[in-house]
């Protein structure tokens, strides 16, 4: 019921999360733009450096589909696989159909993985490759040796795995450490004992062979990838430099400090632990504090946190970004320590009157599961030693959880226990009250942000469109102004400059649904992405060259009446926030009429001593209003005004009486000069004035 849950989310509701309408589907567009995955001009650099495999399987769908309809079925199939691969793992363990179902009732119950699996993140598909891993790691110990196929299948499953996400590698390794070491016991394709295999050269160069392909099966998806960023930015990963918001921004400066690791693992477990209560999270956030401080540790640091972020204890149930689990946690804490009594209390098996051991009972062996109880623990360690704190990391660890989940299911349902339809077992009590507390805890989450199914934004009510913008949803009127100057001007090229965090898919995919002729452009990129690479000392000399002269300018906060690109004028023809619409002066009287004048307040840098009462309107509130505004050379500029007012305005340009306005329902106008650069327009006797329009532009 909870998978079809998400199912329904995913088939039906648009894609929305903030960091797929940044960077996840806005690479996409310019992919199928350019009709290849080569980097592109952009100064987003996370749309290029950022693994792309997950994405990679989006644009399939939206190519194929013709829209995003199916982007984020993706997630939920990797959902999917995540939980046939826990089944599997568990029964690898030994647990029986019971326990195997409850292992994937314990990941599907995750918030994070319930609000994701109908999302175009790529959380689930990290989740799924490492369960892969650690299936066919576990079918390794199984045979007691490796095939050959299977040394490929890791090797392509952790390939896919860091072609996905690098941060996710760290899961994979002590599954990795568990395959290698049965590799190096029993060998690839033999069955001999280790004893045997460790004297034979030939058993060495088999292993050596081995580990060479799996490595290279590794690599190999991963190559393309590695070139695009080795010849752009110098590194296999991406930049490195804090300026290009590169990689160092997320890995720990000293990995090997235990103060990083403590401090890291301190603040990453109380992500877990928030309630729906102010006291209890003060109290969770005071002790977390007070245990820094006694170890000495700064829970701000700067080595140690992503870009500053202040440390908090918050409850997030609805937020697929930030959504903790208590129960989950605390289930991986006590399921290892309830799998070392339960292994600790199993009865050895008696000999038979000849003399012979009795055979073992069904299941892994016995230092498989209690090597595997410490799987989710280094994992976790090494996400900490590695990775700078971020407050959304709960999301983060939704792979480790599923690691805990076969042990779970193993409490539950193993090998030689009495089957809970014979008597009631204490251990079947504990996974029933944890079952319980799982569902309940999925519960707050239900009704998530990101694509509720019910209440008065649900996705049967919402249109598509405007599910897009469930994070910025005042975008989205001027979007839809935007896209209709787009389509009235019905250009060859349309300039972008956006901010680097600004959502950039919604309005390039509204104008790509019924124009994909237009192509896109980034007018402001990031100099490392253009040309030529990373190259400070000429920075300026590769933007000067790289100054396309696009038919139209959007831009996102800037409120400007003309800019220049390349030498060229662009005027604004339309403004409604957050988007300018820019036309080139060659083209400006073509412009279509009207369009954002609608919404009538443009030109101004800064408007001091007017507020908002209602969408539409300013209203003054002190006795001088000051308009800051700036252009590029002196010329002459008209002051465009409608609304009501008592009594005539007095109009003043830096400083300077430029005439009187009276204030009436219809347009007024009064010309003035203004010198090149930041100018400030005052208006006296504006306490009162209400504004229905109030904008500069040049006097034509």
């Amino acid at each position: 019921m909870v998978l079809g849950l998400v199912f329904l989310g995913a088939a039906l509701s648009a894609p929305s999360n903030y960091d797929s309408m940044a960077y996840h589907l806005a690479r996409q567009i310019f992919w199928m733009q350019q009709r290849s995955v080569d980097f592109y001009p952009t100064n987003s650099i996370r749309q290029l450096f950022m693994p792309p495999f997950s994405e990679f399987i989006q644009l399939h769908h939206m190519i194929l589909a013709g829209s995003d309809r199916w982007a984020n079925l993706v997630q939920w199939f990797a959902l999917l696989g995540t939980l046939v691969g826990t089944q599997q793992l568990a029964g690898a363990l030994g647990a029986g159909p019971v326990g195997r179902a409850f292992a994937a009732l314990f990941v599907v119950t995750i918030p994070m993985a319930f609000m994701e699996g109908s999302s175009t993140k790529n959380d689930l598909v990290v989740s799924y490759f490492v369960v892969t891993t650690a299936v066919l790691g576990l079918r390794v110990v199984e045979l007691g040796r490796a095939s050959w196929a299977l040394v490929i299948g890791i090797g392509a499953s952790l390939g896919l795995l860091l072609l996905t996400k690098g941060t996710a590698v760290v899961f994979a390794l002590p599954v990795c450490a568990i395959v290698g070491i049965a590799m190096l016991l029993h060998g690839v394709g033999t069955a001999g004992g280790p004893a045997a295999n460790l004297r034979s050269v030939r058993h060495w160069a088999t292993v050596l062979g081995a580990g060479a392909v799996l490595g290279v099966t590794a690599l190999a998806p991963n190559a393309g990838h590695f070139h695009r960023n080795l010849d752009m930015f110098g590194h296999l990963t991406g930049p490195k430099e804090p300026a290009v918001e590169g990689s160092n921004l997320y890995v720990n400066a000293d990995m090997l400090s235990w103060k990083t690791i403590t401090s890291n693992a301190i603040r990453s477990i109380t992500l877990h632990l928030s309630l729906p209560s102010e006291t209890w999270n003060g109290r969770v956030f005071a002790a977390s504090i007070a245990l820094h401080e006694k170890l000495g540790l700064d829970p701000n640091k700067d080595d140690t946190t992503w870009k500053g972020m202040p440390y908090k204890v918050v409850w997030f149930p609805k937020s697929e970004d930030r959504a903790g689990t208590m129960v989950h946690f605390g289930a991986s804490l006590l399921v290892p320590l309830l799998v070392w009594i339960a292994l600790a209390r199993r009865r050895r098996p008696v000999a038979s009157e000849d003399g012979a051991p009795a055979p073992e009972s069904a299941g892994a062996p016995r230092w498989l599961l209690l090597t595997w109880t410490v799987v989710p623990a280094i994992g976790f360690i090494a996400f900490c030693a590695v990775f700078r704190w971020q407050p959304w990391h709960a999301r983060l660890h939704v792979p480790l959880f599923a690691l805990v989940a076969p042990l779970a299911g193993w409490l539950l349902d193993r090998p030689g226990q009495t089957k809970w339809f014979n008597r009631v077992h204490p251990g079947h009590v504990m996974a029933g009250f944890v079952a319980a507390a799982c569902l309940a805890w999925l519960v707050p989450t239900l009704p998530h942000t990101g694509r509720p199914l019910w209440g008065p934004k649900s996705i049967w009510k919402t249109p598509r469109d405007t599910q897009r913008f469930n994070w910025r949803p005042s975008w989205e009127r001027g979007s839809d102004l935007a896209v209709e100057d787009i389509r009235k001007l019905n250009p060859t090229q349309v300039g972008y400059k956006f901010g680097h965090n600004d959502i950039q898919y919604p309005l390039p995919r509204m104008v790509w649904d019924t124009h994909p002729h237009i192509t896109w452009v980034n007018v402001n990129p990031k100099p490392v992405t253009l040309p030529g690479g990373y190259s400070p000392s000429d920075d300026a000399a590769r933007l000067a060259a790289w100054q396309p002269t696009p038919e139209v300018i959007i831009a996102t906060g800037d409120y400007r009446f003309e800019l220049f690109q390349a030498k060229r004028r662009y005027l604004a023809v339309g403004h409604d926030a957050p988007y300018t619409v820019f036309v080139r002066d060659d083209l400006a009287a073509q412009a279509p009429s009207g369009g954002f004048e609608r919404h009538r307040f443009f030109g101004w840098k800064s408007m001091q001593g007017l507020k908002k009462p209602r969408h539409g309107e300013r209203l003054g509130r002190t006795d001088t209003a000051h308009l800051a505004f700036e252009h590029f050379r002196a010329t002459r500029l008209r002051l465009v005004y409608s609304g009501s007012a008592a009594a005539p305005l007095t109009v003043r340009v830096n400083g300077r009486p430029v005439g009187t306005i009276s204030v009436d329902p219809s347009l007024g106008t009064l010309d003035f000069d203004a010198k090149a650069g930041k100018n400030m327009l005052e208006l006296d006797g504006a306490r009162g004035a209400l504004f229905t329009a109030l904008r500069v532009e040049p006097a034509r």
